[in-house]
């Protein structure tokens, strides 16, 4: 759960209001922003054009024109658009990383009413848009440029747009670093101002960053800049202004595969790391086609029994994380045949001495391979038990295909604390526990108990077409809402009744309801 948003102080010289009528409006005001901010969903979103939103709902991608208008005489609108439902005075900044840019991205703020076909900046007259974009470098207002070639941006960056309250300035950056401050926007007109991005460019993807951790550190704001005090901590109870600090100045001592402040890896050399800190790729190597193992820094809390009994975390009943696949290659895989032509990835929880691949070469570890959505361990196809039942089991397959990843697809695994079963998620929706119940045997996955064993969040990747981002828990809260809800999480399916729901691998149960069970679905 996320702190709760401390409204912003004065009218900007409205007329005298009755005081507990103008905290109540500000307090939900509040709320309503932080609904959107902890959980968000595509009501919360507005586009036009092209544009596919993934499930984690910050994530958006643009998308090829059908064939039938591709080929038309009359050339399409190349560029799609997409706004947030919240003005730029509600959460000061906001950020956006660039996973590809095959076209051009623009990033700004704009009135609801300016079209979202044409860059964002380019058009909607005087203070009712502002635009960076990434081709030219150039900054605009309305129609008007008022900058060129500042710093052109492409790949791996990480742009901003944010307004300072007591001057009414719309301001950007690029990397951490200032850039542009604009002309002063009244209040009144900056509440109609929202989070806009517009894409151009056949598999051109962003992801937005509203609440943080934050590349620009805004706290680098001038001292008589009453916003600077008043930055609202939206992030977590625990966030203090977390949210609002440049990530990576936490340690001061770097351990050897420290890839970041939330990633470690031990062949540094051949990842490619964006400047959130939490995407990635391979670094392709024509000498070699071994895969690159990325862990999480933080491992599965210890179990405090062989029982699990007592065993907490700083998400409760659960350890979890997720991953989402920004875009993939999709290429066939000659040296698997079986394959479902996925992405050719292993997710899953694994020690950091890891040599091989996880759910294969470690009878400790568990994962998903991407490419047919089988779930492994030991190097067995491990089964699923209390599949959401939106996953139709004829969809799913004996073969998992359901878990097959694919570009935009987000994959989330975790562990019950408790008992320490092990679990997964795809797009929202419940995955099923792994390990099931089949003819009366009982073979689920629980973590192993052992003093020493630490197992981490681990992604092996080896194209160099995969992008990978990971979110993961850090000091108590995940670094941005996670797409499944953990208050969701079914209870466990043991002791199994005569009709538990056990789906992959080999067999298929009858649904009864004395069965392992579901309570509600994860998917929203």
């Amino acid at each position: 759960m996320r702190g709760r948003a401390t409204p912003a102080a004065g009218n900007d010289g409205a007329g005298p209001r009755d005081g507990g009528a103008e905290a109540r409006d500000e307090s939900k005001e509040a709320g309503r922003v932080l609904d959107i901010l902890s959980s968000p969903s595509k009501t919360s979103l507005r586009w036009a054009g092209r544009i596919r939103v993934f499930p984690d709902k910050m994530t958006v991608k643009h998308l090829p024109d059908p064939p039938a208008v591709a080929h038309s005489p009359t050339s399409a609108n190349p560029v799609s658009g997409c706004q947030w439902s919240l003005a730029i005075t509600d959460i000061l900044y906001f950020e956006v990383v660039v996973l590809s840019d095959l076209g051009a991205v623009a990033i700004g703020v704009a009135q609801k009413t300016v079209p979202l076909r044409s860059h964002t900046g380019s058009e909607g007259g005087n203070n009712k848009a502002f635009g960076y974009v990434s081709r030219d470098g150039g900054i605009f207002t309305g129609n008007t440029r008022v900058l060129e070639n500042v710093f052109r941006f492409s790949t791996g960056d990480v742009v901003g747009c944010g307004y300072r309250g007591e001057r009414g300035e719309v301001y950007f950056t690029r990397n951490g670093q200032h850039l542009k401050t604009l002309n002063a926007v009244t209040r009144s007109l900056a509440e109609g101002l929202v989070p806009t991005v517009t894409l151009e460019g056949e598999g051109t993807v962003v992801r937005f960053n509203l609440v943080g951790p934050f590349e620009y550190n805004v706290h680098t704001m001038a001292p008589n800049d009453s916003s600077n005090g008043s930055r609202r901590n939206l992030m977590t109870p625990a966030g203090a202004g977390r949210g609002t600090l440049r990530p990576g100045t936490v340690s001061k001592k770097r351990a050897e595969d420290e890839l970041g402040p939330y990633l470690r890896c031990r062949s540094q050399k051949r990842v490619k790391l964006l400047r959130d800190k939490v995407t990635f790729s391979a670094i392709p190597d024509g000498r070699r086609s071994e895969y690159v193992l990325v862990f999480g820094s933080r491992p599965v809390p210890r179990l405090s029994s062989k029982d699990g009994a007592g065993a907490t975390g700083s998400m409760g009943r659960a350890f979890y994380f997720e991953v989402t696949l920004a875009s993939t290659a999709q290429l066939p895989h000659a040296d698997h045949p079986d394959s479902l032509q996925g992405a050719d990835i292993y997710v899953g929880l694994a020690e950091k001495t890891l040599v091989g691949l996880p759910g294969i070469e470690d009878t400790r570890s568990i994962a998903v391979w991407g490419a047919s959505g089988a779930l492994l361990g030991d190097d067995e196809r491990l089964l699923r038990e209390s599949v959401d039942p939106q996953l139709d089991p004829e969809v799913l397959g004996e073969e998992g295909g359901v878990l097959c990843l694919t570009a935009g697809d987000v994959l989330g695994c975790g562990v019950e604390l408790e008992s320490g079963r092990a679990f997964f998620t795809q797009n929202g929706l419940f995955a099923g526990w792994a390990g099931g119940s089949v003819g009366g045997k009982e073979d689920p996955w629980r973590m192993p108990y052992e003093a020493e064993l630490r197992l981490y969040p681990v992604v092996a990747v080896k194209a160099g077409g995969d992008l990978v981002t990971l979110n993961l828990d850090h000091q108590g809260t995940p670094l941005r809402p996670f797409v499944y809800d953990l208050e969701y999480l079914p209870r466990l399916p043991y002791p199994p009744g005569p009709g538990a729901t056990v789906l992959g691998g080999t067999a298929v149960g009858a649904d009864d309801a004395g069965g392992g069970g579901w309570e509600e679905t994860g998917g929203r």
